[in-house]
């Protein structure tokens, strides 16, 4: 096992990175080769190469820990350490049905998640709507929102409020909302 893997106990310690605190610059930031979403300039300019994951934390090239507040922006909400779990599951899944849309159609695995869902949802909500990521889910909220005015008779509530540095997605009608 490398020295800068975690769980080496010849590793070094971790170095934590401060919170509140713009990381320093140094030679673990590698020009980056894909565009990244951000309107930071100093983010930018390179990014941090990751490790495996463990728990909540992320770890650099160089074996500095970092909590990942932002749950890999919110697709690693358990943390990283339910791999084999999550594989055995998509494993499953991807033999009985790897990709179906619900435009006209629905697998068995849908029906009963969003039975479930709308089990534990408050009094009078009793439909789901998967969307298949961030952007698509904030845009698909707007267009519901919208649809249920006009079927109310008040087309003209068009409106949204959001924060201004909010982040609601890369899609156009999300980057709207963020302002």
């Amino acid at each position: 096992m490398p020295a800068d893997l975690p769980g080496n106990r010849h590793a070094r310690p971790p170095r934590h990175h401060t919170p509140g605190r713009p990381a320093a610059r140094s030679s673990r930031q590698t020009p980056a080769p894909a565009l990244r979403p951000t309107r930071e300039p100093a983010q930018r300019s390179g990014i941090v190469p990751a490790r495996p994951a463990e728990g909540v934390y992320v770890y650099d090239t160089t074996g500095i820990r970092y909590i990942d507040v932002l749950s890999a922006l919110f697709c690693a909400q358990l943390g990283y350490s339910y791999g084999p779990e999550f594989a055995r599951t998509a494993e499953r899944q991807l033999s009985r049905l790897p990709f179906s849309t619900l435009w006209n159609t629905a697998h068995p695995a849908v029906i009963q998640l969003a039975e479930r869902l709308a089990a534990l949802a408050p009094d009078g909500i009793h439909r789901v709507f998967f969307t298949s990521g961030g952007s698509e889910s904030v845009e698909s909220a707007w267009r519901l929102a919208r649809m249920h005015y006009v079927a109310q008779g008040r087309p003209q509530r068009t409106k949204a409020i959001a924060r201004r540095t909010a982040h609601h997605g890369l899609t156009m009608g999300a980057l709207a909302l963020s302002g």
